[in-house]
């Protein structure tokens, strides 16, 4: 990988982080507005370094139950949680069912008493199930550049899809902005607290790049969130984006040339934004 990261030039460079991140780094991509809620996010391969100028860092992140790492440590947490809400679990539903079973006596019928059971049993497991499957998980790259304009609010991108219906955000803080671009526009939706610098920001080179990295990467959703001096961009490609790193049985010339495919799609970016020069707004 660091040779193959000298194509572009030698300021770049690589790791494998294996680092797992429970809440705290969650919660700063959350504050993006760009993230689903989950309580594990697992950082793999890290490229770094400094193009034309501008300093960048893309962080292959994951969410998901698709390793078996993430399944083991997800597992582990809720073991750890488990006791105490099945604490909670047992005493409410003993405080309910005793309620059930008195009220049924009273009234010598037994639908409340059923009702309770069939609740805990049955409906407000398949509630928990689906709240649980509505978080989508995340599974691909975080890319993070230093921007050279000033700017104070907070703009992000969401795919129009359900796949963000779980991003929580303070709605009211946020106005939705309109661009002239009814393509994107209908595949996205803006929001900011500052529309003159959304519409600064937001330039339909940015948006034609921006699109660009989606095709790139193969990517089933992309986000971005521009907020305190940085541009972050969430691309979730669903699989393994730096396998290439070791190489096996599945490796061949496609597996690199996406690669420089993905990686010159960010770099782009860079150029189209002009990063690298200092721009006030």
């Amino acid at each position: 990988m660091p040779e193959f990261l000298n194509i572009f030039n030698s300021d770049i460079k690589w790791s494998n982080n294996n680092v797992y991140k429970v809440l705290t780094d969650l919660n700063v991509y959350k504050k993006l507005n760009i993230m689903n809620p989950h309580i594990l996010l697992t950082f793999d391969d890290n490229i770094w370094g400094r193009y034309n100028d501008v300093n960048f860092n893309i962080i292959e992140a994951d969410t998901s139950f698709t390793s078996m790492k993430n399944l083991l440590i997800y597992l582990a947490i809720l073991l750890f949680m488990g006791g105490f809400w099945c604490f909670l679990w047992i005493i409410t539903f003993l405080i309910f069912v005793t309620a059930a079973v008195y009220v049924s006596k009273s009234y010598d019928n037994n639908l409340f008493l059923i009702i309770v059971i069939a609740f805990y049993f049955i409906f407000l497991p398949i509630f928990i199930l689906a709240k649980i499957l509505n978080n989508v998980p995340f599974r691909g790259v975080l890319v993070e550049y230093e921007m050279n304009k000033n700017f104070e609010g907070h703009t992000f991108i969401l795919e129009r899809s359900s796949t963000s219906s779980s991003v929580k955000f303070d709605h009211s803080k946020f106005e939705e902005v309109k661009l002239e671009d009814p393509e994107f526009m209908e595949k996205y939706i803006v929001y900011s607290d500052n529309q003159v610098e959304a519409r600064y920001i937001l330039t339909t080179t940015f948006i034609e790049r921006f699109k660009n990295m989606k095709m790139a990467f193969k990517a089933k959703f992309i986000r971005a969130a521009f907020k305190d001096g940085k541009i972050t961009i969430g691309i979730n490609a669903g699989r393994d984006l730096f396998a290439m790193a070791n190489f096996n049985k599945d490796t061949d010339s496609n597996t690199f040339t996406e690669l420089f495919d993905e990686l010159l799609s960010v770099f782009e970016l860079i150029n189209a934004l002009k990063l690298n020069q200092k721009i006030g707004l």
